[in-house]
């Protein structure tokens, strides 16, 4: 799933038990973007640790992600930040005017580069080599098209410019100052612990599904009962602030990921989030 950090100016860090609880929920490695010398400057493949350490040495404005690997699979040089440049480098640290993050999966990513690719490549160009993933895309298609190809996109992104102003997409969770893409690293249960969670996953992915990741806390074991609007609510659940599950459901032959997301209002929403 992985998780993005907007860390403004005059801001304080985000802790390390916190950068652990992160990067323990999203194992692939770490980056970090800040201001230095009129530019952005970006480094990533790091452990939680290592940017605890860094961050002592530098000062917000900022951005943190810990990457799930999704597209492109797992390597240091797919970790974010990205510079939003016709390179889209993977270079382990460097700097440029501005760089990227992403969370989430952006599916048919390798259609929109194939897609351009005739006509970038018409003017003596080339794609850039090495490893691709979707938010290398992202930064790439960026620097091409401009800002609006994010908007096309319609994924959650922030953008840290070099003069300390950030860009974001998609809704971010506002939480002591900074924003997150998601805050499910907070805590974590098995499905086993939460009866009433279960019920709601259980009528949301049908018989057949499987759990990818569930994050939470545990809550009283009570049934969980349907609203008018057919929404499923725990009333238990306010301990589950903002957890979400991946599922994986069989329809027609065909996985789709669903996610349920459970808020401090303690609503499960299933939205399709890749298919």
């Amino acid at each position: 799933m992985c998780v993005g950090v907007i860390v403004p100016i005059d801001t304080p860090w985000p802790k390390l038990e916190q950068l652990i609880q992160m990067e323990d929920a999203n194992k692939h490695g770490g980056g970090v973007a800040w201001l230095q010398g009129g530019k952005v400057v970006w480094k990533k493949g790091l452990k939680a640790l290592e940017i605890f350490k860094l961050l002592e040495t530098i000062k917000p404005p900022a951005l943190i992600h810990f990457r799930q690997a999704s597209s492109g699979g797992e390597s240091p040089l797919l970790c974010h930040p990205f510079p939003i440049t016709p390179e889209a480098s993977t270079a382990l640290e460097g700097s440029a005017d501005s760089v990227l993050i992403h969370n989430g999966t952006w599916g048919p990513w390798k259609s929109h580069l194939l897609h351009m690719a005739p006509f970038y490549c018409a003017s003596g160009k080339k794609l850039p080599d090495g490893l691709w993933s979707d938010t290398r895309s992202m930064a790439f298609l960026t620097a091409i098209y401009g800002r609006t190809a994010l908007v096309a996109i319609d994924e959650k992104v922030a953008i840290l410019n070099k003069d300390g102003t950030f860009e974001k997409t998609g809704y971010w969770f506002e939480q002591e100052k900074h924003y997150y893409t998601n805050l499910t690293w907070e805590h974590k249960w098995s499905k086993k612990d939460d009866k009433s969670l279960q019920k709601a996953w259980e009528k949301a992915a049908g018989e057949d599904y499987y759990d990818n990741n569930y994050s939470g806390s545990p809550t009283e074991k009570k049934d969980t009962t349907p609203s008018s609007s057919g929404t499923y609510l725990s009333k238990e659940a306010e301990e589950a602030n903002n957890a979400c599950a991946l599922i994986v459901k069989k329809e027609k032959g065909n996985d789709k990921v669903v996610m349920i997301t459970v808020d401090n209002n303690t609503s499960c929403d299933l939205q399709i989030i890749n298919g």
